[in-house]
């Protein structure tokens, strides 16, 4: 968690899917999508991207932190 602003971070930062608005099926301090399967990405080039919910949680990670430089994972 992060102090600062009480948000998950590093692999517990992981998008939930299935997220209909319901407080008590979401967490808040997470990217969340109502499909069941994919998340919509807007990209930093202005493309936007499904990003299967079969992601890791690292490499989700990596991906909304590019600042890092990691190499993204295959499953990306």
């Amino acid at each position: 968690m992060s102090f600062d602003e009480g948000d998950p971070t590093g692999v517990a930062a992981i998008f939930q899917t299935g997220c209909r608005g319901i407080p008590v099926n979401c967490d808040g301090g997470r990217a969340s999508t109502p499909h069941g399967s994919v998340i919509n990405v807007g990209m930093g080039d202005g493309s936007v991207r499904s990003v299967s919910s079969s992601v890791s949680p690292t490499t989700w990670w990596w991906a909304v932190t590019p600042a890092g430089g990691e190499i993204l994972g295959s499953n990306w």
